[in-house]
């Protein structure tokens, strides 16, 4: 009778799922047409044992195993029932394994059971796993179900760890003595940038015990990066890498052309186009990206690499990272490598670090760090960047205190923003026209400098921070004080020092020295910035962030 069951449902039973392996502490289902199986992992050590396994049907079945060393009882029934599966104690030094089956009068069930012979083992669920090259740092991970009956550890080369790493425990210490358990290991990997090769990760699971040493290799290889050429086309493969990275809020429609998408700018520019592995080098005239800007996105990280694609690109901004002021990211040097950027503005990113890189971009001129979560300003690396015109370091208040001598004791006084006195090196940057240092928890004087000194400075904001002492007199001999607006935005401070002082200025004038700006004119500002004039489409348009002195011509 059960042989005919099986011929007149033949083709159901060739659709039989295989049934698989979960840890112990995990249920797995198995839902088929007339009947599914419920279970824990059905593995044995070697001295044998028990194990229960669920079949949940309404109607008769029967069960069976394939070898004569496991027995399952009851073999057959009616409707759901509970089973026990017994295996005698194995003498074999290998693993062996058996298949048990289930039949009802229209499906086929099995699955695999185990048993470890005294050989002391490592198992994986498989030896080799495949990663894509860029996950979101949330899902960029893969789980590895490892078996064994001894301890052991896992080690990552050194050469892989820059790009791998294993999140928790890196060690399985379950006593030899019982039922091996499975161990599930979580590998983190990073984006990887690289499209010519994949990258390939050998880690060892070596058990600790020196004699009958067991190391077995598990392969984990990422996929290489989609490749991007420098163009037009590429520029649009780099938007939309840069917007799924960032997990922009606002989306472009990608049925338009990227001349219609917000938020950027393009040009017809002339430019190499260079396709190294098809040997192609020739002088192309087309419209590339240069001008681009984020606002509302979430990133843990620093900006996406593709961005160096973006060869063309001159002006970037990237504003209100969610959650930003509880982010301290580090900036590596991605951007750096944006060849013809002049202007960068990541406000509230949650930047607490800029790599030493940065002192490498010769070529950018305006540079505005505003909003973000640093506590040093990295003075080494800005007065290396010697075409700075504009330097924004403002906002970067990680806690909002009054009383720098009165600190609560749950909060880390040198985790509360940029503070302590202000590093003279950035008052030595000549070529700055806009310096701002406001609402940051600065105190004690405002460095010394001899008169005359940044003679092209426009703009300085120095308010809302602990200063105190006398206003140095390069700063009110200055012949664009008035420029300033300097009673609201140098010489008004609050709150108290660090030494209990209340914060503000001792010698602030009653009235300007000179209280006309040279430079109110605005005809005369485009003159003394060497602006090339407005175009018709730029005088409607709303111009970039970044294009701070564009954009203040046309407030």
């Amino acid at each position: 009778m059960r042989l005919n069951n099986k011929l007149n449902f033949l083709a159901v039973a060739l659709l039989s799922s295989f049934v698989g392996f979960t840890s112990c502490e995990e249920k797995e289902e198995k839902a088929l047409t007339g009947a599914k199986l419920e279970f824990e992992k059905v593995i044995f050590n070697d001295n044998g044992g028990t194990r229960e396994i669920k079949i949940i049907t309404t109607g008769e079945w029967s069960a069976e195993t394939t070898a004569d060393w496991a027995l399952i009882s009851p073999a057959s029934g009616n409707g759901t029932t509970i089973c026990t599966i017994s295996a005698d104690s194995s003498y074999s030094y290998k693993e062996r394994e058996a298949l048990i089956r289930f039949y009802t009068a229209t499906t086929t069930l099995q699955d695999t059971i185990r048993q470890f012979g005294y050989e002391r083992t490592i198992r994986f669920e498989s030896e080799s796993y495949g990663v894509p090259h860029y996950k979101t740092p949330e899902e960029a991970y893969v789980d590895v179900k490892v078996t064994s009956n001894i301890a052991y550890n896992v080690i990552i080369a050194d050469e892989d760890k820059n790009w791998l790493s294993i999140e928790g425990d890196k060690s399985y210490y379950e006593p030899e003595t019982t039922v091996p358990r499975p161990q599930t290991f979580r590998f983190k990997y990073t984006v990887h940038s690289d499209f010519t090769k994949k990258r390939i990760a050998n880690v060892v699971f070596k058990g600790m015990a020196t004699e009958n040493e067991v190391v077995k290799t598990l392969t984990i290889e990422q996929d290489k990066a989609p490749k991007i050429i420098p163009s037009r086309m590429g520029d649009s493969l780099t938007l939309v890498s840069l917007q799924r990275s960032l997990d922009s809020y606002y989306k472009w429609d990608l049925s338009r052309p990227i001349t219609h998408w917000g938020d950027l700018l393009t040009e017809e520019v002339t430019y190499t186009y260079v396709d190294e592995e098809l040997n192609i080098s020739k002088d192309t005239t087309e419209i590339r990206v240069i001008g681009l800007t984020f606002f509302m996105f979430n990133t843990n990280g620093s900006i996406p690499y593709e961005v160096k694609y973006l060869t063309e690109l001159q002006s970037l901004a990237m504003q209100g990272n969610e959650n930003g002021y509880r982010k301290k990211i580090r900036l590596g040097d991605e951007i750096t490598k944006v060849p013809k950027l002049r202007s960068l503005a990541l406000s509230g990113y949650g930047i607490s670090e800029i790599c030493p890189e940065f002192a490498n971009m010769s070529q950018l001129e305006e540079l505005s760090l505003s909003g973000n979560t640093m506590t040093k300003v990295p003075v080494d690396v800005l007065c290396k960047m010697t075409n700075l015109k504009y330097l924004d370091l403002s906002g970067n208040r990680l806690q909002s205190i009054w009383n720098l001598s009165d600190i609560p004791a749950h909060i880390n006084p040198e985790e509360i923003g940029l503070r302590g006195i202000i590093p003279t090196e950035l008052f030595n940057m000549e070529n700055l026209e806009y310096l701002a240092l406001a609402y940051n928890h600065f105190e004690g004087a405002v460095p010394y400098m001899p008169v005359g000194s940044m003679p092209n400075l426009k703009q300085l904001y120095l308010n809302l921070n602990r200063l105190e002492g006398e206003i140095p007199q390069w700063i009110l001999q200055h012949p664009r004080l008035a420029c300033w607006d300097p009673y609201t935005l140098i010489f008004n401070q609050e709150g108290f020092t660090a030494t209990g002082k209340a914060a503000g200025f001792t010698n602030v004038p009653a009235r300007l020295p000179n209280p006309e700006c040279p430079d109110w004119v605005e005809q005369d500002l485009a003159i003394a910035l060497k602006l090339p004039p407005l175009t018709e489409r730029e005088k409607e348009t709303k111009p970039l962030r970044g294009y701070w002195r564009y954009y203040h011509l046309l407030k």
